[in-house]
């Protein structure tokens, strides 16, 4: 049983998570929080007047890899990237901005999300259960404005990139020069960027590029995701969204 401190703490450590979801969904109090305590962050992550286009997902569904697949076609582009927030959707749809949103499946995303940021709290439901929610308010959000966003799923992104590219140009009318790249040179230089992001954050193990050893950590955490019912309703949501799509 809980002594008076820890019931303390718990309460505490609910409602600073009720407000961070609150601040999370609304572009305004996002941005303003941004700017105010984390300056650098609102100047490089968050949709503003300079933005060229806004790319977000959930966390480890290939947003550092599309991130890089566009600064390669062309440095010189301002991307709104890895809030991982219905908050930025919101600023990039009112600011009329390309919003492009990656989706994956939710095993492979929750799983993944898990074992690269929070493995030390997989065997805690209550980290699970926020995860697969957070993964769901996400997408539902984005079904609720499939007109406003281009949705490309993961697997098009990971096996079909020259046509998700060429569609990305045409969708956003960005100066990506398609037609003079050397496709697979690209997908290389990207990959490398994404493996050497991770390694300066000291995550080669757990990074964006597949392991083995990363592989049999989710596959630990993807058996405990099965169990809850919000899981389900999440897979629901899924497939319905590519269907969509």
């Amino acid at each position: 049983m809980k002594n008076i401190n820890e019931l303390k703490k718990d309460m505490g450590n609910r409602w600073m998570y009720g407000l961070k979801k609150v601040i999370q969904k609304n572009g305004f109090l996002y941005s303003s929080y941004k700017y105010v305590f984390e300056r650098s962050s609102y100047y490089r992550n968050i949709t503003k007047k300079v933005t060229d286009i806004c790319i977000e997902a959930y966390p480890s569904s290939a947003n550092t890899y599309l991130m890089f697949l566009v600064l390669n076609l062309n440095k010189d582009i301002y991307i709104s990237h890895h809030t991982h927030t219905i908050a930025n959707m919101k600023l990039a749809i009112k600011m009329n901005k390309p919003c492009v949103v990656v989706i994956r499946n939710p095993l492979d995303a929750i799983s993944s999300y898990i074992f690269r940021f929070n493995s030390e709290e997989s065997e805690n439901n209550k980290v699970l259960i926020r995860a697969i929610d957070e993964y769901f308010e996400f997408y539902k959000f984005v079904q609720k404005n499939i007109e406003n966003v281009y949705l490309v799923t993961f697997e098009d992104l990971i096996d079909n990139t020259s046509d998700v590219m060429v569609e990305l140009q045409n969708y956003t009318n960005l100066e990506l020069n398609i037609e003079n790249i050397d496709m697979e040179v690209l997908i290389n230089k990207s990959l490398n960027d994404v493996k050497n992001k991770a390694e300066r954050k000291g995550r080669s193990g757990k990074g964006s590029v597949p392991s083995k050893s990363k592989e049999m950590g989710k596959k630990v955490v993807k058996n405990k995701i099965k169990n809850f019912s919000t899981y389900h309703e999440s897979l629901e949501l899924y497939n319905s969204l590519i269907k969509e799509g």
